[in-house]
């Protein structure tokens, strides 16, 4: 299975409780072999990866064109 997670922060980067709980969310969901992307809007780099893969937001390319050309068959 895949997990697509979006947050503001992952630890070590911590300003509320939202990346503690994500983190405990995304080691849990690694012990049943599930496959994490965690996107964020700025990743420093030295956060703990190994339950998730950490993505930049901007980092992200979105073709809006050919995902609505692709669902709707329509241009």
């Amino acid at each position: 299975m895949k997990v697509l997670m979006f947050g503001w922060e992952f630890p070590p980067h911590i300003s509320g409780g939202l990346g503690t709980a994500c983190f405990g969310l995304t080691k849990g969901l690694a012990r049943h072999d599930v496959d994490i992307i965690f996107v964020v809007p700025k990743a420093y780099g030295d956060e703990n990866q190994e339950a998730v893969r950490l993505v930049n937001a901007s980092d992200i390319d979105v073709n809006m064109k050919e995902s609505f050309i692709r669902n709707t068959g329509k241009e």
